[in-house]
């Protein structure tokens, strides 16, 4: 009995470990500005949902000018695609 839970623990530190793995992947991946907006959002506490603080860093980056209103939300998109992953 033992030995099959340290098996199941084993394997889900795998499976969570290859989903970390991923994130920094597809952050790489990201365009500029979602890159930006994913940094923002990994960076802060993770008080709220992924999409309120993924739209609160997206708008106080577009009011700041380093993100264009054009693009804010196609890159928010992209950015919360990876913050999902990351977990």
């Amino acid at each position: 009995m033992p030995r099959l839970l340290l098996a199941t623990l084993l394997s889900a530190s795998v499976i969570s470990g290859a989903a970390h793995a991923q994130a920094p992947a597809c952050a790489a991946a990201l365009p500029a500005e979602a890159k930006l907006i994913y940094d923002t959002v990994a960076a802060a506490p993770a008080t709220g949902s992924l999409r309120d603080r993924v739209t609160t860093a997206t708008k106080s980056l577009v009011a700041a000018g380093q993100v264009g209103r054009m693009s804010a939300r196609s890159s928010a998109t992209a950015a919360g695609e990876c913050l999902k992953q990351a977990g």
